[in-house]
């Protein structure tokens, strides 16, 4: 699994996704959440990673009963680089749409299709029941905003957390 992280003029951060304003001024008022459309379906050939199978609870615990910390191998480490390069591009075209009048449910969309098109799974995506390939946050959201039918405004603030996986080497998920 891999995270991207970028702030247009700021340092890095250690949270994944970008924060910007959506031109204008910013709004001093709190949003109202819109409509969560229901998921969408995703393809089956794009492998899923454990926890889209079983509950969250049982594959961390799985996880820790059987493997421990170990250093990383050339090929998986370059599984890890390919798929942070993958979440950063969809989060680059993201920030780009991220404009008044959109909706974070088109935004959703978009980041869906571009994970498919590159044959990766957007993490969030059923992880403990998440419905959306994104989180977005919008003004007084605070994290993990699921996105809906509201439309971007000027002056909104919004942070969008893109984390992409892949099927490299086995089982192992990145």
């Amino acid at each position: 699994m891999s995270q991207v992280t970028h702030r247009p003029s700021v340092l890095q951060q250690a949270h994944c996704g970008t924060t910007a304003r959506v031109s204008g001024v910013r709004r001093k008022h709190n949003i109202q959440p819109g409509n969560v459309m229901p998921s969408k379906p995703f393809p089956a050939h794009i492998p899923s990673p454990p926890y889209v199978q079983r509950s969250w609870a049982q594959s961390v615990l799985n996880r820790f009963q059987r493997e421990r910390p170990r250093i990383k191998t050339d090929k998986e480490i370059q599984g890890m680089r390919t798929s942070c390069a993958i979440a950063r591009d969809v989060l680059a075209t993201l920030t780009e749409k991220a404009k008044p009048g959109i909706s974070t449910e088109e935004l959703d969309a978009l980041a869906q299709e571009l994970c498919i098109e590159k044959n990766a799974y957007p993490s969030p995506l059923r992880y403990k029941k998440y419905p959306k390939s994104i989180c977005t946050s919008v003004n007084n959201v605070a994290c993990h905003g699921i996105p809906d039918d509201r439309q971007l405004e000027s002056g909104d603030i919004i942070n969008i957390d893109v984390t992409v996986s892949m099927h490299c080497v086995g089982k192992q998920f990145w």
